[in-house]
């Protein structure tokens, strides 16, 4: 499995990657970025900007967004677990 990072609602492709090993199995069974410092930056930046207009939303909306992301997880949990094997 390749990871991405995800910055301002977009996955961000990247050639440089840390391979994660099992230690059961000594395969590399998942690949992270290896995420450079503007990367970091940029992501940063995005955060912050997007904690704006987050900060001014209610607790209830907040709490209703939140619980929706959760449902969908759950509705796709069997698609999530089938795909890591």
């Amino acid at each position: 499995m390749r990871l991405s990072n995800f910055i301002n609602g977009e996955f961000v492709p990247t050639d440089a990657i840390i391979h994660s090993y099992n230690p059961a199995t000594g395969l590399s069974d998942l690949q992270i970025p290896d995420s450079s410092a503007s990367d970091v930056n940029l992501a940063v930046k995005c955060a912050q900007e997007a904690f704006k207009s987050w900060s001014k939303t209610s607790v209830q909306e907040r709490s209703a967004l939140l619980n929706k992301i959760a449902d969908v997880l759950e509705s796709r949990l069997q698609e999530f677990v089938l795909d890591n094997l």
